[in-house]
């Protein structure tokens, strides 16, 4: 064999290892592996833990009287009465809403010696467990509530509560062990006429709403801020944080570790993350938001100030769970969503995290100052001004903080006094207009 015939049969197989390899890189698809929750939130101490029976929490209790309304949403005032109902044993539980006519349901909501816990959202009857204690042989419907009715002239013998899904007019009929209704009405129904008058508004045949009735004076506050390192959160949300590279776009820092993304946008101190693993993949019916949006956020100590369960929701793929700020008792809104934890939800697993990353530490005390807030039939006046303003899709109205930043100093973030109200799911601020007398506003 010839020195050419050699080289030839040399350059052959070279030619055919090369087109071999590249056919394996034009057609090789790596097996990613499913990356499960567990992988990816890391053990990093940010602030604190929470159980979940103290980030679920009455928005506001109403005493209905003779026709007079009463209620409260100081959070020292509804803890006695939490404190009260977490000593009670729910024994059996059924559905009554057939044996109440429609035209009669709001009276039976708000007639006389009815006590009414409203909640932020419905609340799954197998999450209201760790709010309202169930023995373990009840066989609970799977049904959401978001009010829970005390009758206080109800039967003394054999006491009930009433758990309520208001907008669906479904009532349930639970049967408690050691309550005491007497003592609930010297305790808890009889002293009520101290709280705020609240007044009823009439939405439709079947609902109404309830909000204070006589001006109501807070104070302005400014309060110093400490900003979280996202750091912190890197190291807490990515499961091999070495990886992780960064990049500074604008007023945007931007981290990934070639997949998962989390942004943050440095004006205004608010994390994004994303995490697209099985992103088109739906939950399963079985899959309980409220509990998951609260254990991710425990597994890396995220609670960074005062936030409860403000509400979720569902829609064709996704699970959404909001947490709201809340200061001396009162919600918070932020046109930025600094104010809210959001979660959403796909496959079971977390796809999308949005967060404030600072916590308000103390007030500036010479900062602080008292405004006077009007009734609230001046603040529902000022509602059916708005051009396009339906009153059958108000869902709440009631007062609250709306969180904005000092425009000079940026540690600085106040808390403004407002009339707030909830229409078609979204919270917004009331403005009044100038020619209205605002005691200071």
């Amino acid at each position: 064999m010839t020195y050419e015939n050699i080289k030839s049969i040399i350059l052959t197989i070279l030619v055919l290892v090369s087109l071999l390899l590249t056919w394996n890189i034009w057609t090789y698809q790596p097996a990613y592996e499913y990356i499960g929750r567990e992988e990816l939130i890391q053990d990093v101490a940010i602030k604190d833990k929470y159980d979940i029976s103290t980030l679920i929490r009455p928005m506001k209790i109403l005493f209905h009287h003779d026709g007079i309304h009463y209620g409260t949403e100081e959070q020292q005032e509804i803890e006695r009465l939490v404190k009260e109902i977490k000593r009670w044993r729910v024994q059996a539980i059924e559905q009554i809403s057939p044996l109440v006519a429609q035209e009669d349901f709001t009276s039976f909501m708000h007639g006389k010696g009815k006590i009414e816990v409203v909640l932020p959202d419905e609340i799954p009857l197998s999450t209201l467990n760790r709010f309202i204690q169930f023995q373990e042989d009840v066989d609970f419907p799977n049904v959401s509530v978001d009010r829970v009715v005390i009758d206080v002239d109800g039967n003394k013998e054999n006491p009930t509560i009433h758990l309520v899904n208001y907008d669906e007019r479904l009532i349930y009929r639970a049967f408690v062990h050691n309550l005491d209704l007497l003592m609930v009405d010297r305790s808890f129904f009889g002293p009520s006429v101290r709280y705020d008058a609240y007044r009823k508004i009439d939405i439709s045949p079947t609902k109404d709403i309830f909000a204070p009735f006589g001006e109501k004076k807070l104070n302005r506050m400014h309060y110093f801020a400490d900003l979280y390192s996202p750091e912190n959160f890197k190291n807490a949300l990515f499961s091999d944080p070495s990886r992780v590279t960064k990049e500074e776009t604008g007023s945007e820092e931007v981290y990934t570790d070639g997949y998962r993304l989390m942004t943050i946008d440095q004006n205004y101190a608010r994390l994004q993350y994303v995490n697209p693993v099985n992103a088109d993949a739906m939950n399963t019916s079985d899959f309980k938001i409220i509990e998951s949006s609260i254990d991710f956020i425990n597994e890396h100590s995220g609670w960074t100030d005062k936030y409860l369960f403000a509400g979720w929701k569902r829609d064709f793929r996704d699970h959404t769970s909001v947490f709201r700020l809340h200061v001396n008792g009162y919600p918070v809104i932020n046109t930025q969503g600094l104010t809210e934890i959001v979660q959403i939800w796909r496959n079971n697993e977390i796809y999308e995290y949005v967060r404030p990353l600072f916590e308000l530490k103390y007030t500036i005390r010479n900062e602080v100052a008292s405004v006077t807030l009007p009734n609230s039939n001046i603040a529902l006046a000022e509602l059916k001004r708005n051009p396009g303003f339906e009153i059958e899709n108000l869902q709440d109205l009631r007062i609250g903080y709306e969180l904005k930043r000092d425009t000079i100093y940026e540690p600085v973030f106040i808390l403004e006094p407002i009339w707030m109200y909830q229409y078609r799911d979204n919270w917004y601020k009331i403005s009044f207009q100038p020619k209205e007398d605002l005691g200071g506003m």
